[in-house]
């Protein structure tokens, strides 16, 4: 079960960043490509969870960073 519980949080940390990716990729552009600011700071936000997510993963992952 833990497994699964940290599969679903790394795929939803991986959607977060291709979200933010994209936000922040079409930020420059928002005359090309019209994105909605909500998106873009949604995909900074997102960005900053990915790495709370993955962090917070690895740690339980090596039993909070207790390398045997």
């Amino acid at each position: 079960m833990r497994k699964v519980i940290l599969g679903l949080g790394l795929a939803i940390g991986i959607v977060a960043l291709g979200v933010g990716i994209f936000g922040l990729a079409t930020t420059p552009y928002d005359h090309v490509v019209p994105v909605p600011y909500k998106i873009v700071s949604f995909g900074a936000v997102a960005m900053m969870g990915t790495l709370l997510i993955l962090v917070i993963a690895f740690a339980h992952g090596t039993r909070a960073g207790d390398l045997d």
